[in-house]
């Protein structure tokens, strides 16, 4: 008897327990406490990377990338509501080199300053992750950076140490890669080929770079791994010393980028004209075309360079360049510019420049500076419609 007895107890508290479990349960459900099918899913794993870059410029040079970097500053420069680079310098730090890249607020002008280790004292010390992929990505603001480089004159020097930490995801997608990936003459990507569609062969592999190598590009497309490396601007920062007459130094915390920001490349474009200016003086052509009107139309072909303009009460106007402003010439092209932004669109360096450009298209400027023979500074201009 004792032991049915045993037998309901322990029924009875068995279904007790039973209960009480599937009440919790259902207020577990009903709470909202559960988790989501998305709180189920495992999360992308994060891959940490440190990355030590030690750039420095002497005597001269500090003075001329101070120039440089308060152009990028200003080019940059657009309406706030449509601009994420107003009040941000996007930095790129190569495995060889420091760049300086990016849209202008309005999406009409495109900077890109691309300083490399022949021109100066560049070193980097990455304990990356082997998922880490170049190059690092960062912010630097633009108030607090240029206020820094103010102190530079013609005899100071100029020391950045970089001291960057990264986190890095792993996503998996189909692209197409080229071999090779950058010119070996000039180092751009090998994505703007300048030979026309008829002349790339069968297999569209022959390839002309802007610099004027010639090779072979193939491109494949296949499925592979790519690397997402996000900053973690609480455990960065970005020292600047500026030594001349006296010291400074500052400690400025850079910005990460933003999801899909800065995915854009660099304009494809078959160039059908070639100038070499004198720098200075062009822009002196420049500004005088401007105080009539803001927009012009260029015009090259065997005859050399001119700009043709129309303005109210002006029912035509034909500005020719001279032999001393133009240096070189070749090809064909006809394109209108906006002029004012023409003028601020030259880097403030070297005392000649190159202009590339073609029907109704994009003009590519490329400075020649002295002191950074090695390097890249160029700047993308969209054209205007051109008035029938």
């Amino acid at each position: 008897m004792s032991q049915r007895r045993r037998n309901v107890k322990d029924a009875s508290s068995t279904k007790r327990r039973n209960k009480k479990a599937h009440a919790e349960l259902l207020i577990f459900h009903f709470l909202g406490e559960k988790m989501s099918e998305e709180e189920k899913k495992p999360k992308k794993r994060r891959f940490k990377s440190r990355i030590e870059c030690f750039v420095s410029f002497d005597i001269g040079k500090a003075l001329e990338f101070r120039h440089l970097m308060e152009w990028a500053i200003d080019a940059l420069k657009g309406d706030i509501y449509y601009s994420s680079t107003d009040g941000e310098l996007p930095v790129f730090l190569h495995e060889n080199a420091f760049q300086v890249s990016g849209l202008d607020g309005d999406r009409i002008r495109m900077v890109n300053i691309r300083i490399c280790r022949p021109d100066i004292d560049f070193s980097l010390d990455s304990k990356a992750n082997r998922r880490f992929s170049f190059p690092a990505k960062l912010y630097l603001p633009c108030k607090q950076f240029r206020y820094a480089l103010e102190a530079i004159d013609k005899d100071s020097t100029l020391n950045m140490l970089f001291s960057l930490q990264y986190e890095t995801t792993v996503t998996r997608k189909v692209a197409d890669f080229r071999n090779p990936e950058f010119c070996p003459e000039c180092g751009r990507p090998t994505i703007y080929n300048q030979l026309p569609p008829e002349k790339r062969g069968k297999r569209y592999d022959r390839y002309k770079c802007i610099c004027g190598w010639k090779g072979k590009v193939k491109t494949k497309r296949r499925k592979a791994k790519f690397y997402e490396s996000w900053l973690v601007p609480e455990k960065s920062k970005v020292e600047v010393e500026v030594e001349g007459k006296g010291k400074e130094m500052f400690e400025i915390v850079p910005f990460s980028f933003d999801s899909d920001e800065y995915q854009f490349t660099m304009p494809k474009i078959f160039f059908t004209g070639q100038a070499k200016v004198a720098r200075v003086d062009f822009l002196k052509k420049l500004k005088r075309i401007n105080k009539l009107t803001d927009r012009a139309t260029f015009v090259l072909n065997s005859d050399g360079l001119k700009a043709l303009v129309r303005e109210d009460y002006v029912r035509s106007g034909s500005f020719e360049f001279s032999d001393d402003i133009i240096l070189y010439y070749r090809g064909k092209a006809k394109a209108g510019y906006n002029v004012k932004l023409l003028l601020k669109s030259f880097p403030p360096t070297g005392t000649v420049a190159s202009l590339q450009f073609a029907d109704n298209m994009p003009i590519l400027i490329t400075a020649e500076s002295e002191q950074f023979t090695a390097s890249q500074i160029e700047v993308w201009q969209a054209p205007i419609l051109l008035e029938d």
